[in-house]
């Protein structure tokens, strides 16, 4: 049985460090990648976010213009017209991104097929 005491030293550490002799191969696998490469994969990482990070501030903004206008007119606050606003917005602005991401697939001339796609 283990027991929390405040003198017990901690656990050691996991996290296995990448040996000095292999960090070479780490930087010349990025040094290989080329740029148009580089920028699809920081597209692909970043754009998801943006219909996320919309629909949150979509909600949370039309949520509190609601609850304003229902509390001022004593009324229940009714949270659909803020969750469909947020919900529209949200879809448009994941259109775009990924009319953005297919587009400069495109003009990159990457090949921008799914794992596993035809």
């Amino acid at each position: 049985m283990t027991t929390n005491a405040p003198d017990a030293a901690p656990a050691p550490s996991k996290i296995i460090p990448l040996r000095p002799e292999r960090w070479h191969l780490v930087m010349e696998g990025m040094a290989s990648d080329s740029t148009s490469e580089r920028a699809r994969h920081f597209l692909k990482i970043t754009l998801p976010a943006v219909p996320i990070a919309s629909f949150m501030l979509t909600f949370l903004l039309s949520y509190a213009l609601v609850a304003s206008a229902a509390t001022s007119a004593g009324h229940a606050i009714n949270p659909l017209p803020a969750l469909l606003s947020a919900l529209a917005v949200a879809s448009v602005t994941g259109a775009l991104c990924r009319g953005i991401y297919a587009g400069f697939c495109q003009i990159s001339g990457l090949d921008r097929t799914p794992p596993g796609g035809e």
